[in-house]
């Protein structure tokens, strides 16, 4: 309602992303932005974006434009658990996603936990786009791996508790304990 009387209809955005064997779907999200504004790359420009309205930043800050993701998730298209679904265009400018081509991307994972402040980091950044595909495209799927290198129920669960914790107690919960568990995966420029 609050998406509605500041920016008006509709309040549901369909992205177009890439799931299983790079098929694409429409992604449901609450809508954060202005109207007609550009998903090309589907990057976001950090906190600062022009293009995010008032009630935009306070539904990207506790994530809850996510919540449309469970019909995603409810049809097939999505699972709980799994790389956070990305544009055509990312996909086809970044190595390293044909690992995750037999898999169904995600609400949450070890990625979007450790980069849960992406748009804080890009809002630093000059060549946000540079170094959005360059550097924090491929660390997040080196950290995917994780999960998809052991897929047991024990780190799908513990995802999603580390999901529930760094959402609602400790915004540096999971990158602390990524940090310490798999040291040896993260780039310096990001510890």
């Amino acid at each position: 309602i609050l998406i509605y009387f500041e920016d008006g209809y509709p309040m549901i955005f369909f992205g177009e992303r890439v799931k299983k064997d790079f098929k694409t779907f429409k992604l449901y999200k609450l809508r954060s932005m202005k109207k007609k504004s550009s998903d090309e790359l589907s990057l976001t420009l950090g906190s600062n974006d022009i293009r995010i309205t008032k009630i935009g930043l306070i539904i990207r800050k506790y994530k809850i434009d996510e919540l449309p993701q469970l019909i995603n998730v409810l049809i097939g298209e999505m699972s709980l658990v799994g790389y956070r679904p990305e544009s055509f265009n990312v996909i086809k400018k970044v190595q390293g996603f044909e690992n995750l081509k037999k898999f169904n991307p995600g609400i949450t994972d070890w990625a979007s936990l450790f980069f849960i402040n992406e748009e804080e980091i890009l809002s630093k950044i000059d060549e946000k786009e540079f170094f959005f595909l360059n550097s924090i495209v491929p660390q997040k799927i080196q950290l995917n791996m994780i999960f998809y290198e052991n897929q047991l129920i024990s780190e799908y669960f513990r995802i999603l508790i580390f999901t529930f914790m760094t959402l609602f107690f400790n915004k540096n919960h999971s990158k602390k304990y990524l940090l310490k568990k798999y040291s040896n995966l993260i780039d310096n420029k990001f510890r």
